[in-house]
């Protein structure tokens, strides 16, 4: 995970993602951080549909887990999706 964010931070966005699919496909479901990392990986390379899932994955194993965070990137991805209106309320 490390791996992916430090891409991430240094723009390689196509690579970042690559590397957090990788380590979804080898985690638990109920490592939650990761699922949160990797959805910002998505919403920088404007894959919104995928990142939607993975917010409504860490909510359905935790509701209560990073509250300001997930509605933050819940709003962000529902932004770039074009969903202004559901943005808004996602806060």
């Amino acid at each position: 995970m490390r791996v992916a964010s430090a891409l991430l931070s240094a723009g390689k966005t196509a690579q970042a993602i690559r590397t957090f699919d990788a380590c979804l496909e080898r985690a638990s479901v109920n490592d939650l951080d990761l699922r949160i990392e990797a959805t910002k990986a998505k919403i920088e390379g404007g894959q919104a549909e995928k990142a939607i899932a993975l917010l409504r994955d860490v909510r359905k194993q935790k509701d209560a887990y990073r509250v300001q965070d997930v509605a933050l990137l819940s709003a962000r991805t529902l932004v770039n999706a074009g969903q202004d209106n559901a943005a808004a309320s996602a806060v």
